[in-house]
């Protein structure tokens, strides 16, 4: 932890994947399940170039990092303490010549990158939608979970614009907003192709979907066997112990 100095709620996480730590602020938003299944739902290959939109604490960037061989991987966010933290992670990682963490708007891609400069863009936005009654709007934590800094429109927008030809999409968010993903990524020519529902336990509705759109691909939309979080005991089931192991790709296929 040479040259990395943590603040009074910072702390260090073991992520318990290929010897990769994270560093979280208890009074920030921390990240969940979801975020680690969508990193692995993206399926990063290593010839990828690789972007995480809204970024916060960089665990997309992170965990991508140890997936696959890929050597440009990018975390954007608007937030300044999380680009700091995200940064710092980086560093703890030693992933300084893989990663960039980079302040910015993904409302305004075209500021910071040129058309078509990904094979692969990430994106665990904010899911609820704007005015559900908020107590303090611009608190960290609200701008991570409402849409306050930005909308579904505004990320599929920048994956459009951000995508090569063929380029995937990998998003995240709650199954009831599932049509409204599937306009957004069509209206930017990103055409959905793969559904992953996920389930709290496999007597619960879905808490979760993991959507894959294709930029400039033909209609055809395939569903994925679900994934189960927890058995009737309470633990978690053997596809989420999977999903930290070499073979965790097996549950997304």
């Amino acid at each position: 932890m040479e040259n990395i100095t943590l603040s009074d709620t910072e702390r260090i996480d073991d992520l318990q994947f290929k010897g990769l730590r994270l560093i979280q602020n208890t009074e920030h938003f921390c990240f969940g399940l979801d975020a680690v299944l969508l990193a692995r739902f993206s399926s990063p290959k290593d010839n990828d170039t690789i972007i995480d939109l809204g970024t916060g604490t960089g665990i997309i960037p992170i965990m991508v990092s140890g997936l696959c061989g890929a050597e440009k991987i990018v975390g954007i966010d608007i937030q300044d303490c999380m680009c700091d933290m995200a940064s710092k992670s980086v560093k703890l990682n030693n992933a300084e010549e893989r990663i960039s963490i980079l302040k910015g708007d993904l409302r305004s891609p075209q500021e910071m990158f040129a058309p078509g400069s990904f094979s692969l863009v990430i994106s665990n936005p904010p899911y609820i939608k704007a005015g559900s009654g908020i107590v303090n709007e611009y608190s960290q934590k609200a701008i991570s979970r409402h849409e306050v800094m930005c909308k579904l429109d505004d990320v599929a927008r920048a994956a459009g614009y951000l995508l090569k030809e063929s380029g995937r999409f990998a998003i995240v968010n709650k199954p009831e907003r599932i049509v409204e993903c599937f306009d957004a990524m069509r209206k930017y020519a990103i055409e959905p192709k793969k559904v992953q529902l996920v389930y709290p336990k496999s007597d619960k509705p879905p808490s979760a979907v993991l959507i894959e759109g294709i930029k400039g691909a033909k209609e055809g939309l395939r569903f994925m066997r679900p994934i189960i979080v927890m058995n009737e005991a309470g633990e978690y089931t053997c596809q989420i112990n999977r999903i930290y192991s070499d073979n965790g790709e097996d549950i997304f296929r």
